[in-house]
Order: structure tokens, then sequence, then C-alpha cells
């Protein structure tokens, strides 16, 4: 394997979408959620104003509401992500505090051929089917946007310091020593 010590590469391709990648090529989509819905945390922190350290809901919606588009009629919105999010981080399963309350609708998954985002409100009003491929398809294209973004509207020493702070692999040399 090839290490890169330019952040976006080691971090974000190498670190983030490659690993689900391998889940997606290896037919273990819901581990590739998983990583997906932990992703975007780490996405909405990083993206952060340079005062803020901290993200929160909102944040998250936010990034979703703004990177996870799909070529569909039906729309599922930030909150909604962030509370398929808490059910499947937390429980296992398409319920969350979110739904439970009547706040959002559930989302859940399928996996093949079909549309993106399958929603019939003759069938059920509280839950959106989605499509893996395309969710997961949908989450690389908005990571992509959110690099151009990111680098646009932010700081070069904020995006360092984020960036500095993050997981890396890098090749080990006999002679490295340690830099917290």
């Amino acid at each position: 394997m090839e290490f890169s010590r330019d952040p976006v590469v080691n971090v974000i391709y190498r670190g983030i979408k490659d690993p689900i990648r391998l889940c997606m090529d290896n037919d273990a989509q819901r581990a590739a959620l998983q990583l997906m819905y932990a992703a975007i945390d780490n996405f909405a922190t990083l993206g952060l104003p340079h005062q803020r350290t901290k993200s929160t809901r909102t944040d998250y919606a936010g990034w979703c509401d703004r990177y996870l588009k799909f070529n569909s009629q039906e729309e599922v919105s930030g909150i909604e992500w962030f509370a398929a999010r808490c059910g499947l981080l937390h429980s296992y399963t398409a319920e969350s505090d979110l739904s439970r309350t009547g706040k959002v609708r559930m989302i859940s998954y399928y996996g093949g051929s079909g549309p993106d985002i399958i929603y019939n409100p003759q069938k059920s009003t509280d839950l959106v089917m989605v499509r893996v491929e395309g969710l997961i398809g949908a989450f690389f294209s908005g990571v992509d946007r959110f690099v151009v973004d990111l680098y646009a509207k932010t700081s070069v020493e904020t995006i360092e310091l984020r960036f500095h702070k993050m997981f890396h692999v890098l090749p080990w040399k006999e002679d490295q020593s340690v830099e917290v």
C-alpha cells in the first residue's frame, strides 16, 4: 500500500472512503452504513467555524442537507439522516428518539437495483426506504464537494490544525520519533 502525507488523501480517501468501499465490495452493507454515519460526524466537525470544536445534531443535519443529494423527487431531511444515524449506531434499528416521538420518518435500507429513495405514504407515513448503493454513492459525491467547499471557506491554518488531530496512517521508520 502506498502511503500519502496529504491529509485529504490519508484521512478522507484512504481512512474513511476506502474502508466503506471495502465493506460494500464484501457485502457488508450495514458496516458500510455505520462507517458512513460516523464519518458524517467527522465531516460536520471538520467544517465548523474556527472558534468551534464540537459539532451538534444541527451541524450533522446541516452537513446532510447540503451534501447528501439524490436524483429523486423524494427528499430525506438532514434531521432524518441524523435520526437514522442514531438508530443504527445506538440500537442497530431504524428507531430513534426522534422517530418514536413522530418528529421524523424512520429510514430503512435495501440493496440492489431500484430507486434510491422509496416513500409510499399510502402504505406508511413514517417509513422511507433507501437503497444502500445509492446512499453510499451520494455520500461519496457529497464528500468530494465538501472537500472543495472546506478549502474554499475555511482558513488553511484551521484545516491543518484539525487534520493534524485526526487519525493518520503513515509508514513506520526505525528511527521515527512519536510526536503528539
